[in-house]
């Protein structure tokens, strides 16, 4: 019997459980790294091994992962597959325009797009309200709506001081935000992700509904890093000319981010069992298109539910290789059940 430690990662966790269990007859020996378990080896009775870390389990090729990990990359291979993306462009930071520059200027290359000609995309291209992006990254992590050249200033400024290399600058899709996730050519799940908010009840401040709120989270298990400080959160706060200690009227719903990120408090709702087929099919195939396996799209649609392929509205946000679950498998038994099933049927395949 192999322990899990309560630090372990989710996937890490389950691994065992279902090692423990009896349920990966096809597994010989299941090796952990013990300080973390963040890694670690399966070898199977053919042989076959497979190593994996954090959500990363050795299902995608590696390429096929890289070119989903970067934002830029996977918006031109999606739009020429044929599919609807946001529009968009990446911009490089002065600090890595330098680092290509030692390599690429005996080429004579200097078409970098750099961040002084952002302003100019915007007005031309995007318009505001406008998203940055750090072009490589999970979890909203530094994802920014901004409404003005203000906040676009704000953005990068924050970028250069995190050392961001790459961003990238895309116009807002007004649409529902839906994660769909696909193995092989089955859906696995799918739901709605809904930006952080607090709901007032004419007693707690905001500052103490948050709190309310992440130990909410911590309860039923969920793995969220809420910020206080966040740029992000205190903008929201000073467009509605409200502080941590303003006392919301009963039933006063305040949005406190403006990503839908699971991980940054995104709610959830459930619509596996209510995702169309028009819809199921473009993710499957898009998932196949981009040589992945598995893979959460993240799709922006008028409707989930139905969908007339003639005047379908839609945009696919991002891709993601890797799809993190422990924040979907804590909101009920059911999905929980869901995701044990795909980690069993993944980690089952000695091939």
């Amino acid at each position: 019997m192999i322990k899990a430690r309560p630090h372990y990662a989710f996937v890490t966790k389950i691994l065992i459980d279902l090692f423990n269990a009896g349920e990966l007859p096809a597994i010989r020996t299941l090796s952990i790294e013990p300080d973390y378990g963040y890694a670690g080896r399966i070898i199977y009775h053919n042989q076959s091994v497979r190593m994996f870390k954090g959500s990363d389990m050795g299902v995608n090729r590696s390429s096929a992962m890289q070119i989903a990990t970067d934002k830029g990359y996977a918006k031109y291979f999606l739009k020429l597959s044929g599919y609807r993306v946001p529009e968009g462009k990446v911009f490089l930071l002065p600090q890595y325009v330098q680092t290509l520059e030692k390599v690429l200027s005996k080429h004579a290359f200097q078409d970098y797009s750099r961040i002084d000609q952002i302003d100019t995309y915007i007005t031309s291209t995007v318009g505001y309200p406008c998203f940055l992006k750090p072009n490589e990254g999970a979890q909203g992590k530094g994802v920014t709506k901004c409404l003005n050249k203000d906040d676009v200033e704000a953005t990068l400024a924050h970028y250069q001081e995190e050392h961001i290399q790459t961003l990238l600058v895309e116009e807002a899709i007004p649409w529902p935000d839906y994660r769909v996730v696909v193995f092989h050519d089955t859906i696995i799940a799918c739901y709605q992700r809904i930006p952080l908010s607090v709901t007032g009840d004419g007693k707690a401040t905001i500052r103490e509904l948050l709190q309310q709120t992440y130990e909410h989270f911590n309860a039923s298990g969920r793995s969220v890093l809420i910020d206080v400080h966040d740029p992000r959160i205190i903008r929201q706060l000073l467009r509605r000319n409200l502080t941590w200690e303003t006392v919301l009227p009963e039933f006063t719903v305040c949005s406190l981010q403006d990503i839908s990120n699971l991980s940054a408090g995104g709610a959830v709702e459930d619509f596996t069992d209510r995702i169309c087929d028009y819809w199921s099919k473009l993710c499957i195939q898009l998932t196949a298109e981009m040589g992945l396996t598995l893979c959460g799209v993240d799709l922006a649609c008028s409707n989930i539910e139905q969908a007339e392929q003639a005047d379908a509205h839609y945009s696919i946000i991002e891709i993601n290789a890797t799809p993190g679950l422990a924040n979907y498998a804590a909101i009920g038994r059911e999905q929980a059940t869901r995701v044990r099933a795909l980690y069993q049927a993944i980690f089952a395949d000695n091939q």
